[in-house]
């Protein structure tokens, strides 16, 4: 039986969904253990068991989140949350072009769930600037991100699959607008309170990439 159907049932998605949403928030509380220590400290002389510390969590715990310091340092919104993922497969089949849209709407809605903060973004792509082990370890998350959800795409175009091209296409094209509009966003002065968001920026990516697609100008 496929992941989808299994959670099918509404109480197990509603489980499912907090005890994601649970795991996220630590993941979070973890990341920012890391940043705050290479702040502090220097990448180099930050350690699993110095960030465990700075967490209040086991290594044994970080090790359930994370493989490395450096994963921790690149935390993001590389997992899809599985009542939106359920929620995304159930509306079916549908044209490339919807695909993307609704796949850019559900990578945006995962980012709601715990909005990116634009100083800290800024503070760990400065360490990853500077360590190539850093840098390796985003690439890999955002390959797994790409991975999960062209393999998402499929399981909703099921034996329609054809009509969507090649899901890794559609995932490769929505995870280069997020990362664009991320791009945009963070190059901008910050909004008002509370609306500081790079939803817009995103939106801006996908309308002129389905223009580009197109051949309009």
């Amino acid at each position: 039986m496929c992941k989808i159907c299994r959670l099918c049932n509404n109480s197990d998605v509603e489980a499912e969904g907090l005890r994601q949403r649970r795991r996220r928030e630590t993941a979070t509380e973890i990341h920012r253990a890391t940043l705050e220590l290479a702040r502090d400290e220097g990448f180099d002389k930050v350690t699993v068991d110095a960030i465990s510390a700075r967490a209040g969590i086991s290594q044994r715990t970080f090790f359930n989140y994370f493989s490395s310091k450096e994963a921790a340092l690149v935390h993001g919104p590389f997992e899809l949350a599985a009542d939106r993922v359920l929620t995304f497969v159930a509306a079916g089949p549908c044209s490339p072009r919807q695909m993307l849209t609704d796949v850019i709407d559900l990578l945006m809605e995962n980012m709601a769930e715990l909005p990116p903060q634009r100083e800290v973004m800024k503070e760990a792509l400065t360490v990853a600037s500077g360590h190539p082990s850093v840098l390796a370890a985003f690439l890999a998350r955002v390959d797994h991100l790409a991975q999960q959800i062209a393999d998402t795409i499929a399981e909703r175009a099921g034996d329609r699959i054809d009509d969507v091209d090649d899901p890794t296409v559609i995932a490769a094209l929505a995870v280069t607008a997020v990362r664009l509009g991320m791009d945009r966003w963070m190059a901008t002065s910050p909004g008002p309170e509370g609306a500081d968001s790079p939803a817009p920026h995103v939106h801006h990516i996908a309308v002129r990439m389905h223009a580009v697609m197109e051949g309009q100008s």
